[in-house]
């Protein structure tokens, strides 16, 4: 009974492991990069915009996440400035927020906040 139970879930197990493997294959060549046009459109971002110091320019409430296969600097990004609460969210859930130092390259921290001193206007740069 026992030499059973044990070849039996080890079966499911390499099954579970076949299928999660087989899913993150799948989701990684279907995945796609994000273009500026999409990113502005999907966080609500009006270029053009005037920001003052310290206003985000996130409009929303809810928070655009991506899936971390097909963004994996945004996931690098929060290894590297040691943001762990993002960093265990994004593993738990699988999606990580918008890095937004990757598009502007100054003015902005990385998580949308003006850090202009005075009014500025948003202006981004096209891939």
């Amino acid at each position: 009974m026992n030499k059973e139970w044990r070849t039996k879930s080890a079966k499911i197990f390499l099954i579970l492991l076949l299928v999660t493997t087989l899913l993150f294959v799948l989701s990684s060549v279907f995945a796609t990069n994000m273009t500026i046009d999409q990113i502005c459109k999907n966080n609500n971002i009006h270029v053009g915009e005037t920001v003052m110091e310290g206003s985000s320019i996130e409009h929303s409430d809810i928070q655009v996440r991506y899936p971390f296969i097909s963004n994996p600097h945004f996931i690098v990004h929060e290894i590297t400035t040691l943001d762990l609460f993002g960093l265990i969210q994004s593993l738990s859930t699988g999606s990580v927020s918008y890095d937004y130092s990757y598009v502007v390259s100054e003015g902005l921290s990385s998580n949308g906040v003006s850090e202009v001193s005075g009014p500025g206007f948003l202006n981004v740069e096209k891939w």
